[in-house]
Order: C-alpha cells, then sequence, then structure tokens
C-alpha cells in the first residue's frame, strides 16, 4: 500500500510475527518506545496536530508480512477519517464487556 500521508512511516518486525500477540513483553516494550520517540521527533520537528498509529494482527495481514506499525502525520481538516467505510458486523457487546473485565 502507499503511504496515506507525506511522513507515513512504517516500524517492521524483522521477527516473522503476525501479531502483537506474539510479541514478548521486553520486544512489546521495545515497540512502544520506539514509537514514542518517533512521535516526538514528527510532533517536535513539523507542524503537525498529532500522529494516529495504527496496526493490523492476525488474519487480516497480508501473506508473507511481518507483524508492523503504521504511524502517520495527522494535519488540520487532512480528511483522515473521511474515506473510511467497513461493511458493519454485529457483536455482543455484552460479552465484550465481560471478557474485557477480566483483563
Amino acid at each position: 500500500m502507499d503511504p496515506i500521508q507525506l511522513g507515513h512511516l512504517l516500524i517492521i518486525s524483522k521477527s516473522h510475527t503476525n501479531s502483537i500477540i506474539d510479541l514478548t513483553s521486553e520486544r512489546l516494550l521495545e515497540l512502544i518506545m520506539l514509537e514514542k520517540k518517533i512521535v516526538e521527533v514528527l510532533e517536535n520537528n513539523f507542524n503537525i496536530l498529532g500522529v494516529s498509529i495504527i496496526q493490523n494482527n492476525g488474519k487480516v495481514m497480508d501473506d508473507g508480512t511481518h507483524f508492523h506499525v503504521h504511524i502517520v502525520p495527522r494535519y488540520t481538516e487532512d480528511k483522515f477519517w473521511d474515506n473510511q467505510t467497513v461493511a458493519r458486523r454485529n457483536i455482543d457487546l455484552n460479552h465484550l464487556k465481560e471478557v474485557l473485565s477480566y483483563i
């Protein structure tokens, strides 16, 4: 996929990991710290509002794709959400609330 904005960055896992679930706690902490450093660089050096951080996990990943994170610079009136349409699916929100309460 082409970058959706100039400055759109990817953090790509060197290991053949398809999901955040597969990351060790140590790797997850390294990822979050790297994200933080990149966000600081972008927000302190460029005229942006902030960033959107996006990741895909599991079966939505393309074949052969490693786990990765998108960091997308955001701007006033960038219309980021204007073209975001999905086919809605039902999910049992009561069940979701219940299982999340155990975390």
